[in-house]
C-alpha cells in the first residue's frame, strides 16, 4: 500500500513539472561547470509563431561564436508554431555569468533566466589506462633562450582506441618551433608511448604558467553487445596533463641574443676603378636564438650599396638550436671609402657576461679615371681669293 502511494506521489510530481517545461516560451540550456580552456556551449530555445533572438557577440569579455541553429515546426489544430534553437560557444578562464536575454516572441518580450557556470580547477588525470605528461628541459631560462618542451602520451596496448582529439597547444608570450614528432612502442611494457616536442623561446620575463593540456580519448564501449550491422558506441574520456611553472629572466640591456655566436666577412678586392663594385660577404653562425638577429644594414657615406636578401639556415646540433646567417653586398664608390666593422652582441649564459664579436674593417681604394682635357677651338677656315679684275669691279660699283 505504501509502495502504491509512493508511486502516485512521484507520478504526480512528474506531471506537475512537465507542463512548466512544455509551456515555457524561452529556455536557457547550459552546463553547470566547465574546465579552464574548454569550449563551453549553451543554447537558447524559443517557441512561438514569430521569434527574434538578439545577436550575442560577447559574454563577460569573452568572444561568443555561433555554434548552429535548428528549427522545428509543429501544427496543432491547423495552427503552425516553431521551436527555434540557437547554440553558442565560448572559451573562458573564469566563471561565466550568462545574463538574462530578451527574446521577442509574437510581439511580446520573453526573458531567459540568468545563470553562472562555475569553472573547475584542472587536475592531472590519474589512471592505469592512459597518462599525459608535459615537461621541459629547464624551468629557469632567459628571454630568447630555447626551452625544449615535451608532451608525452601513453595508453594501454589492449585499449580499443578509435580516436584522439587533441588541439595543438598555444603558448602565449612564446615563439614556438615544432620539432619532428616521435612515436615509440616499448615491447617490454603494456603501453604505447607517443611524444610531441617543441622549442619554446620566451618573449617576456616573469613567472609563467603552462596550463594543463587535454586529450579526449575515444574508446569502444567494452560492455556493448555488437549487432551484425551495428557498430559499437564510443566513450569519450578527457585526459589532462600536469601544469608547469617557469621563471623567465630578463636579458641585459640592449641585448636580444643568448648563446654562442661567431662572425666573419670577406671581400673580393681592396682596389677598384671608379664605377666598379666591391663584393662584401657577411657570415654569422652560432648556437642560440639566431632568429632574433636583426637584419644587418650597411651605411657608408658617398657610396651606393646594393644588398641581396639574407640567407638563413636553422638546425639542431647536440640538442642545441642554432643556425647560419649570410648576406652579400655590392658597394660602388667614386672616392676611397671604408667598410666598417660589423659587430654582434650576445649574452653568454656560461660566463654570465655580454660578449661582442666583430668583423675587421676594410679600406677600399678607388682609382679615378684620367679624363682627356678637351679645349674649344675655332677652326681656321681659308678665305676664298678674289681676282684683281673682280676686285676693280666691286670697287667701281661703290663709286
Amino acid at each position: 500500500m505504501i509502495k502504491n502511494n509512493l508511486g502516485k506521489i512521484i507520478l504526480s510530481i512528474l506531471f506537475l513539472a512537465i507542463p512548466s517545461i512544455v509551456n515555457a516560451k524561452v529556455l536557457l540550456q547550459a552546463p553547470n561547470t566547465f574546465y579552464s580552456g574548454d569550449i563551453v556551449t549553451f543554447k537558447l530555445i524559443a517557441s512561438g509563431s514569430e521569434i527574434k533572438i538578439p545577436e550575442i557577440n560577447t559574454i563577460d569579455g569573452s568572444s561568443v561564436s555561433n555554434a548552429g541553429t535548428s528549427r522545428n515546426i509543429t501544427i496543432v489544430n491547423s495552427k503552425k508554431s516553431f521551436q527555434l534553437e540557437k547554440a553558442y560557444s565560448l572559451v573562458s578562464k573564469t566563471d561565466i555569468h550568462i545574463p538574462s536575454f530578451e527574446i521577442l516572441i509574437d510581439n511580446k518580450i520573453e526573458k531567459t533566466e540568468a545563470k553562472t557556470i562555475k569553472m573547475l580547477k584542472v587536475e592531472k588525470t590519474k589512471s592505469d589506462l592512459y597518462d599525459l605528461e608535459i615537461k621541459v628541459d629547464k624551468k629557469d631560462a632567459y628571454v630568447g633562450e630555447a626551452i625544449e618542451f615535451t608532451l608525452k602520451f601513453k595508453y594501454k596496448k589492449d585499449l580499443e582506441i578509435v580516436g584522439l582529439n587533441f588541439n595543438k597547444p598555444s603558448f602565449e608570450n612564446f615563439w614556438v618551433k615544432e620539432l619532428q614528432p616521435q612515436k615509440s612502442q616499448n615491447s617490454y611494457t603494456k603501453y604505447v608511448e607517443q611524444e610531441l616536442k617543441y622549442l619554446l623561446f620566451p618573449q617576456k620575463e616573469g613567472r609563467v604558467e603552462l596550463e594543463p593540456l587535454k586529450i579526449v580519448v575515444s574508446t569502444v564501449q567494452s560492455n556493448y553487445g555488437r549487432g551484425f550491422f551495428l557498430s559499437a558506441p564510443t566513450l569519450n574520456t578527457p585526459v589532462y596533463s600536469n601544469k608547469l611553472v617557469l621563471n623567465i629572466k630578463k636579458l641585459p640591456e640592449n641585448v636580444n641574443l643568448i648563446g654562442d655566436f661567431a662572425i666573419r666577412s670577406t671581400i673580393d678586392k681592396t682596389t677598384i676603378d671608379q664605377g666598379d663594385a666591391v663584393s662584401f660577404n657577411l657570415y654569422i653562425t652560432g648556437r642560440g636564438n639566431i632568429d632574433d638577429l636583426d637584419e644587418v644594414k650597411l651605411d657608408i657615406p658617398n657610396t651606393t650599396i646594393y644588398d641581396n636578401p639574407s640567407q638563413k639556415e636553422y638546425d639542431i646540433k647536440d640538442n642545441i638550436y642554432g643556425g647560419k646567417y649570410s648576406k652579400t653586398y655590392s658597394i660602388v664608390g667614386k672616392d676611397d671609402f671604408t667598410i666598417p666593422s660589423i659587430e654582434v652582441k650576445y649574452f653568454d649564459k656560461k660566463s654570465g657576461t655580454v660578449k661582442i664579436v666583430k668583423t675587421k674593417q676594410y679600406d677600399i681604394t678607388v682609382n679615378k679615371k684620367v679624363l682627356k682635357e678637351v679645349k674649344l677651338e675655332v677652326a681656321d677656315v681659308p678665305r676664298p681669293q678674289i681676282k684683281k679684275e673682280e676686285q676693280k669691279k666691286y670697287t667701281n660699283r661703290d663709286k
